[in-house]
């Protein structure tokens, strides 16, 4: 789970035992209930400001007059619906792309419906294409293309579009079937296709977890680029002038080098800060 959405869940915790303790809680119940997330100061008076906006009393906490006393609940409201937006915008975007997955499947068994398997035909084959039988060989090819589509099922939807799945997987067979002098021909006929399902399924596990790692990297950089252009736009009209780096460092409760790094992942494109 990314930082801000254990942020949010912790407030949303608070909130609830807030409620179970008469509406008050203490600094280190605050502490206790953010667990292993480091709060700065500033982040700690967002927290305290949007409690106190939900008649929640910090009962050994004076706060401070700072330009989080600014920020009231809606701050933290509006990352929560924004979390909700995306979370709708990516679940359109997954039923778009599941839709056209299928679409492009059943175009690929449209091409190869009238290849014929059964077992004894695929023994026979594997006979004739260890002897040499280069015709053999690829009608052997042929059968697997179609297995090679039942092999992928279970990755499918996962990220990584099948026919990306489906290629690699031909490309697994095409390479299988050319190392067949390396096998006797006991493990020509028993074990080829257990190797080459091992092979294409461990390349799908791979793929996706490419996939997911590319995913949660760009969620997080996209994150942290949205989070300081929205403080920049908020403070800059506070002061009605551009800011510096370290101001907005300041605002946020961050290093001066994570706001430098927002405004690099972004191309620069961060209005309103001085550079």
């Amino acid at each position: 789970m990314e930082e801000q959405e254990i942020f949010i869940e912790a407030i949303e915790n608070l909130k609830d035992f807030a409620k179970l303790n008469g509406g008050v809680v203490t600094k280190q119940d605050i502490m206790d209930n953010f667990g292993g997330v480091q709060l700065e100061e500033g982040q700690l008076q967002l927290v305290y400001g949007y409690l106190q906006n939900n008649h929640i009393k910090i009962s050994d906490v004076e706060i401070t007059e700072n330009v989080f006393e600014q920020i009231n609940s809606k701050s933290i409201d509006a990352l929560v619906e924004t979390e909700e937006i995306d979370s709708n915008k990516d679940n359109i975007q997954k039923e778009i792309d599941e839709e056209n997955d299928k679409k492009i499947v059943a175009l690929y068994m449209e091409d190869l419906k009238l290849i014929e398997i059964n077992s004894e035909k695929e023994e026979r084959l594997l006979k004739l294409a260890l002897e040499g039988d280069k015709k053999a060989e690829d009608q052997l090819i042929e059968i697997y293309l179609i297995k090679i589509v039942d092999w992928i099922e279970p990755f499918r939807n996962k990220g990584v579009p099948s026919a990306d799945l489906i290629q690699e997987g031909n490309l697994i067979l095409l390479t299988q079937v050319k190392e067949k002098d390396n096998l006797t021909v006991d493990e020509w006929n028993t074990q080829f296709e257990k190797i080459l399902r091992g092979k294409i399924e461990a390349v799908c596990n791979s793929f996706i977890e490419e996939q997911k790692d590319s995913y949660i990297v760009s969620k997080k950089v996209l994150n942290k680029v949205n989070a300081v252009n929205d403080c920049v736009i908020k403070l800059s009209k506070e002061l009605d002038r551009k800011v510096t780096i370290e101001e907005v460092a300041e605002y946020m409760g961050i290093s001066d080098e994570a706001v430098k790094e927002a405004i690099d992942f972004s191309s620069n494109k961060i209005e309103d800060i001085v550079i």
